[in-house]
């Protein structure tokens, strides 16, 4: 899969939500998104670095503390655009 596929279908399951990132790999997983752990890592660190993401710190019950990725800015309008395209493509199709 495409890095910027890979981005996509990451933002589209966020929708408000909040996920540490082995989370992430399992929803992609239950989506038959196969990625490989240190690219889905390599891949959040962008998304990190180009605003689409967010991210704080949570303490762990059983180890060290886990890092929960969320929406920025960027990222929330990204997936509005996402949304839109949808909806212009499937007026143009049925119009």
């Amino acid at each position: 899969m495409r890095t910027e596929d890979l981005k996509r279908a990451i933002l589209k399951m966020f929708k408000g939500k909040e996920f540490y990132g082995y989370e992430v790999h399992k929803r992609l997983a239950s989506e038959d998104v196969t990625v490989e752990i240190s690219r889905l890592y390599r891949v959040l660190s962008e998304m990190l670095k180009e605003g689409l993401l967010e991210y704080r710190w949570e303490k762990s019950q059983l180890g060290p503390k886990k890092r929960i990725y969320r929406l920025g800015e960027k990222g929330r309008k990204e997936l509005n655009k996402i949304l839109l395209d949808a909806i212009e493509t499937v007026h143009t199709f049925y119009g």
